[in-house]
């Protein structure tokens, strides 16, 4: 099995693959992203330990992620927070460089380390 069908299984409980990339390009152009990368100093963010994630006020557990991975093979999906922080580790191995954002909030790994950069539109 590779690792997006572990991935898959271990969200099982809510997971679904995206196909209308509208949605998609909507959500990212909500962020300033230039060139596939985040424009983070034009975000409010903080920097967390991955296992931090699930302890967060962030939102409620029931809100939808999407998850956005650089690989073409790989479609974008949506899960909730909830299963993305219990699954975090499925998740971050799919990719070095992926997104993972909703309307409110874009989070990314900061490859090497374990740590999640969570940012919000400065307002």
């Amino acid at each position: 099995m590779n690792l997006y069908l572990e991935c898959k299984k271990a969200l099982q409980d809510h997971f679904s693959e995206i196909e209308d990339w509208a949605t998609i390009s909507h959500l990212l152009s909500q962020f300033p992203i230039n060139g596939n990368y985040i424009d983070w100093s034009e975000m409010n963010f903080q920097d967390y330990h991955a296992s931090q994630l699930q302890h967060l006020s962030l939102m409620e557990h029931s809100t939808e992620i999407y998850v956005v991975v650089d690989d073409q093979e790989i479609p974008v999906f949506k899960t909730n927070f909830k299963l993305l922080c219990e699954h975090i580790d499925d998740v971050l191995a799919l990719s070095p460089k992926l997104m993972m954002l909703n309307n409110t909030l874009i989070m990314e790994p900061l490859f090497p380390t374990y740590n999640i950069r969570v940012g919000h539109i400065k307002k």
